[in-house]
């Protein structure tokens, strides 16, 4: 799946559902081989799967287990909004049809899981306007499941005015410092006015 010549660090077990399936992700869980050294863990929502795969990641997957370390989470569960592989032209040509009955499962039921969410699906400039209402509807429906939830976000972008939460790619970080941070939902999204 992923021809780049990054490899997981070896302290790692990382698992995917389904395993090496080029088309759609539902999960991906990257974990320490030695269960007895996992100090936090966190359900990380993004918009949709990368080409990372159990033999090697990408280059967003870098930089979210780098955030996330800094953050001391060392266990992470990536699910998406989407589970459709591919680019944001990929995803615009197929929106209708980019979410199915497995994703809710799975994600749904990682929601159910975790006490503390990294929402991370970023702003995603280039949907088109015409999807824009579709994807908002989407991350409406998912904001549903995440009420009671501890949510967190990259930055404070929601409080610096941003509809959505950063994705790990466009975080920037200039030092170890804590970059994850409360996050507070727009209002917008749960009233259907986005």
């Amino acid at each position: 799946m992923n021809s780049g010549k990054s490899k997981w660090p070896e302290n790692v077990t990382v698992d995917g559902d389904p395993l090496n399936n080029s088309n759609r992700r539902y999960m991906l869980k990257i974990f320490p081989k030695n269960s007895a050294q996992i100090k936090k863990e966190i359900l990380v929502i993004m918009l949709n799967p990368s080409t990372a795969d159990e033999n090697k990641p990408d280059q967003t997957c870098e930089y979210l287990i780098k955030l996330c370390d800094y953050n001391g989470y060392n266990s992470l569960t990536i699910c998406n909004l989407f589970p459709l592989r591919g680019n944001i032209k990929k995803l615009n040509e197929e929106i209708g049809n980019a979410n199915d009955l497995s994703n809710d499962q799975k994600l749904y039921g990682c929601i159910a899981q975790f006490d503390e969410i990294l929402c991370a699906w970023g702003q995603a400039d280039k949907i088109k306007i015409k999807d824009r209402k579709a994807y908002n509807k989407r991350i409406r429906e998912v904001y549903i499941k995440l009420t009671n939830k501890k949510l967190r976000e990259f930055g404070h972008s929601t409080f610096k005015g941003y509809k959505y939460p950063h994705h790990p790619r466009y975080t920037y970080i200039k030092s170890k410092e804590s970059v994850i941070v409360e996050h507070k939902p727009d209002s917008k999204f749960y009233l259907g006015n986005v």
